[in-house]
């Protein structure tokens, strides 16, 4: 009764494989009243001493706690797979959404410096564009989940005048320090070649943040911003920045 109608045949032809020096490992699916369980079944070869196939072992080992957490193991990730498929889903579609009064906000600021603006709007708009482009790029990068999922966010190698890119950003934090008693100096090695290739929009992602960090916990004094040559070679070009600030700081257990 072990061996189900439908597995008999099997079952003899695994049998007979083994009389002819085969090893057979098969797995069974037994149903005893209302109850399944699972087995692991061996066929192994027995030899005589002239290495002649003399018999055959039959062994029967009950895998059934092993099938379980494997069916289940299947399930979760079954679910996680398809909560990720939802969540892509959910991405995919909101994206032009979000893109769309995004790029809104960078073409009509462009018109606005292109229309004559005041002396003193320039600088405005010009911040007013540099953060909406900046955010535009976080935001793809947050939708483009299958890069982020596998750590694969590339860095782009495109020309940039960081002189301009330092400017920007200390304009941006000069204007948003104006609630607090604070001097936002910057410091710049004017040795720098004007033109450099990298990545200007995760460099000012990782600037403004650590800028920020230093602004949101300096209550009064000063928060600088240095950027210093440190070695130019004929195909690279080693700059160094830090950020430095008179507020509380980072205890040294953290």
């Amino acid at each position: 009764n072990f061996i189900p109608k439908q597995d008999k045949n099997k079952f003899i032809l695994n049998f007979y494989k083994t009389t002819l020096g085969q090893n057979i490992k098969a797995e069974r699916r037994v149903k005893f009243q209302n109850n399944v369980q699972w087995f692991e079944i061996y066929f192994n070869p027995t030899y005589n001493e002239n290495n002649i196939i003399n018999g055959v072992i039959f062994s029967i080992i009950e895998i059934t706690d092993h099938k379980k957490s494997e069916f289940n193991i299947k399930q979760e990730r079954q679910k996680a797979e398809a909560a990720n498929a939802h969540k892509s889903y959910f991405l995919s579609n909101i994206s032009q959404e979000i893109r769309t009064p995004m790029n809104s906000i960078i073409g009509m600021t462009g018109m606005l410096l292109e229309n004559n603006p005041k002396k003193d709007q320039i600088e405005n708009l010009k911040i007013l564009k540099y953060s909406a482009q900046n955010l535009l790029v976080i935001i793809n990068d947050i939708l483009d989940f299958n890069r982020i999922d596998s750590g694969n966010i590339e860095f782009e190698k495109v020309e940039f005048n960081l002189k301009y890119l330092i400017d920007t950003i200390s304009n941006l934090h000069s204007n948003l320090i104006y609630e607090k008693p604070i001097n936002f100096v910057t410091k710049y090695d004017e040795r720098i070649p004007t033109i450099l290739i990298g990545d200007s929009v995760r460099l000012s992602q990782i600037l403004t943040n650590l800028i920020n960090n230093a602004i949101k916990f300096t209550n009064d004094g000063t928060v600088s911003l240095d950027i210093q040559l440190e070695e130019l070679a004929t195909n690279y070009t080693d700059v160094g920045f830090a950020v430095t600030d008179t507020g509380i700081g980072i205890s040294e257990d953290n």
